[in-house]
């Protein structure tokens, strides 16, 4: 009998050990629950921060490359108006023939008497697209009307540009010699 006390005995220690150790793990498990939910659910809400902040640079990257391609348009409409406001200035013809006449106007309606106007047979290569054309008036008048005569080639529709210019005086004193010479850009692709 003592055995079989002894071996119920052994059989409710081991049977009290192990619902003890289960009550024990279950209140670890709920403590540890209890503890680690607020930190979980912390975590995740770092998570779901994180992602937005992502979300708002990539927007905000997003947003600042289409603003700059944006901006590069308005560039590009810029530099493609320069671009035309330029060509419109060029002449527009293969060589100064066509000018000849509009310089000799000019002079006309300033009152200068012209010595000589020709194109000269100098060239200059500005870049591979542009060249410089060449023509020498000698003039004869008064400066003032001269400078008229500057306003004029000023409010040409096409840039006249002034290379070199030379004054001497005559033996009149309101008059002067005026030795010019000018400059046009011309397109070589148009021919």
């Amino acid at each position: 009998m003592r055995k079989i006390l002894h071996e119920w005995k052994n059989a409710v220690t081991v049977h009290w050990f192990l619902a003890g150790m289960g009550i024990y793990l279950i209140a670890v498990a709920v403590l540890a629950y209890w503890f680690l939910a607020p930190l979980r659910s912390q975590y995740t809400e770092l998570i779901d921060n994180r992602e937005s902040l992502e979300n708002t640079y990539i927007n905000l990257i997003q947003l600042d490359i289409e603003e700059s391609i944006r901006s590069v348009d308005h560039i590009l409409e810029k530099l493609e108006t320069y671009q035309n406001q330029f060509d419109a200035r060029l002449l527009q013809e293969p060589n100064l023939n066509a000018l000849m006449p509009v310089l000799d106007g000019y002079c006309t309606s300033s009152h200068l008497k012209v010595l000589t106007l020709e194109p000269l047979n100098k060239v200059q290569e500005v870049t591979k697209d542009y060249q410089k054309l060449y023509a020498q008036l000698r003039l004869t008048g008064r400066y003032v009307d001269f400078l008229d005569w500057f306003k004029k080639l000023e409010g040409h529709p096409q840039w006249i540009l002034i290379e070199k210019l030379s004054i001497e005086p005559t033996d009149l004193p309101e008059i002067q010699n005026f030795t010019v010479e000018i400059s046009v850009l011309r397109d070589r692709r148009k021919k």
